[in-house]
């Protein structure tokens, strides 16, 4: 994976994701994959979410909330003059 995010998320981003994948049933991993690569529509996305275990649910969510935190962090961060 290739991410291009501003420093200090550049590293932040993988190792999250890192952390969260030994979290995760190899079922979950796969919705993971899937999200990360774009691959399926959101429908898609939500059915597999909801055929997950509990566990990797909430997994999935907790990295869904601190993503939209960092997409806010990113956003709000000052334009290099």
């Amino acid at each position: 994976m290739d991410f291009a995010f501003p420093a200090p998320y550049d590293e932040e981003v993988p190792r999250r994701i890192g952390k969260v994948r030994h979290q995760l049933s190899p079922e979950g991993v796969a919705v993971l994959e899937g999200i990360i690569d774009e691959s399926g529509s959101l429908e898609d996305v939500i059915v597999a979410i909801e055929s997950l275990p509990s566990s990797d649910r909430h997994v999935l969510v907790g990295l869904s909330i601190w993503s939209g935190l960092l997409l806010v962090s990113i956003l709000t961060l000052p334009v290099p003059a």
